[in-house]
């Protein structure tokens, strides 16, 4: 949540699956990110840079595969 800053404001894990779909030792996870200024309404364009970043940061530091 740190590398999101200023812009994100929450994540949520929410779901989590481990069915037949994902290989054994691996979880499907899906998180939501909420992203919200005090000041006005962000756009999709000044979300993504940051959106991006967390994205990278996941794979960079759990390996994680981004479907």
């Amino acid at each position: 949540k740190e590398k999101g800053q200023p812009l994100l404001s929450e994540v949520r894990i929410t779901d989590y699956y481990k069915g037949s779909q994902i290989p054994p030792g691996y979880r499907g996870l899906t998180l939501s990110c909420f992203y919200s200024s005090n000041e006005r309404t962000l756009t999709e364009n000044e979300i993504q840079p940051t959106h991006e970043l967390l994205c990278a940061e996941l794979v960079r530091q759990f390996g994680v595969k981004l479907r």
